[in-house]
């Protein structure tokens, strides 16, 4: 399936974000790297993701899909990097305890890493809060 990969504002704090589009669907997802937002626009599919239909037909006509949307807003999100990689490595963080959890991590393995951070959203103050761990 093709799609589109473009650069957009994240509907939660206003950051860049990522978006990629699938033209042949109508598809979307959202993914912004500051405060974690992810949106999925998708039809819904089965285990062995094929689509599945309203009538529970072969009829795969666009309004006989049926479309889900999926918002996640995670408390915080962490970017970690090692030395011998050339990937950063990004995922969300649903608590306080994630958090700490997260940064026990780093700290046991400080020598194996280039960069680690955590941020997070702070709805009251409208801004990014970034704790640079290395």
């Amino acid at each position: 399936m093709g799609s589109v990969i473009d650069n957009t504002a994240c509907p939660r704090c206003g950051g860049d974000a990522f978006s990629e589009y699938y033209y042949n669907s109508g598809e979307e997802e959202i993914t912004c790297m500051h405060c974690g937002y992810q949106y999925e626009g998708r039809y819904k599919r089965d285990e062995n993701r094929k689509l599945v239909t309203k009538d529970g037909t072969n009829d795969y006509k666009f309004e006989n899909l049926i479309w889900t949307e999926k918002v996640v807003q995670p408390f915080a999100c962490y970017h970690i990097k090692s030395k011998n990689s050339k990937i950063t490595q990004c995922g969300s963080l649903d608590n306080e305890e994630q958090i700490l959890d997260f940064k026990a991590q780093v700290k046991i393995k400080r020598e194996e890493i280039e960069k680690a951070y955590v941020s997070r959203y702070d709805e009251v103050g409208k801004e990014i809060i970034v704790e640079f761990l290395i």
